[in-house]
């Protein structure tokens, strides 16, 4: 049985009276984080910045497995690269706090 995630965008919403951080996703959807206070800011970042890191590695899988087929890197979407690297690098951006 597959189960799909809750669709991103997830942001962090907020901090509960505890210290703990809400993490959001859409209108309805929200969870708690619950761990040790010195960590649960970066580990709410890092649940938030999830959607995001989950669809850059499925685009960064597809040009490897193309390379792997042979397929030179010259040939595998030049103009998207430059974009898809631009989205990795937002997505870490996010989960380490930068964004």
């Amino acid at each position: 049985m597959k189960t799909e995630h809750t669709k991103g965008p997830w942001r962090i919403d907020g901090k509960t009276r505890f210290g703990d951080f809400t993490i959001a996703a859409g209108e309805n959807v929200k969870a708690c984080v619950f761990i040790a206070k010195t960590q649960s800011e970066a580990n709410a970042r890092l649940i938030a910045a999830a959607p995001e890191l989950l669809a850059e590695l499925h685009s960064v899988r597809v040009q490897l497995e193309a390379q792997a087929l042979g397929y030179s890197a010259s040939e595998i979407w030049p103009h998207v690269r430059a974009e898809i690297v631009r989205r990795i690098s937002d997505a870490i951006n996010k989960a380490e706090g930068r964004a």
